[in-house]
């Protein structure tokens, strides 16, 4: 299966499911923990609430703040797991 198709069935699947209040997902295409996102969750964090918060990243080995986790962004099993729990 072609890339497209496979991203379209993805879709269609998993924009049925329930959206998990408190579970915040990022993904940055360069697969780092930067951007927009960074800065996003730095905010987050100093909110002080209960949120999950989910980086899918190219190097587990970088530092990201306590109350990050990662996620091998190469590791579809792990981050379709992810998206849907």
């Amino acid at each position: 299966m072609r890339p497209e198709g496979q991203i379209r069935g993805w879709a269609e699947k998993y924009s049925k499911e329930e959206i998990i209040p408190n579970k915040i997902f990022f993904f940055d295409h360069r697969g780092t923990f930067s951007g927009h996102g960074k800065y996003i969750t730095l905010q987050l964090l100093n909110m002080n609430k209960k949120y999950d918060i989910v980086w899918a990243v190219l190097d587990m080995s970088i530092e990201v703040p306590q109350g990050v986790r990662l996620i091998n962004k190469l590791d579809s099993e792990t981050y379709l797991k992810e998206i849907q729990e």
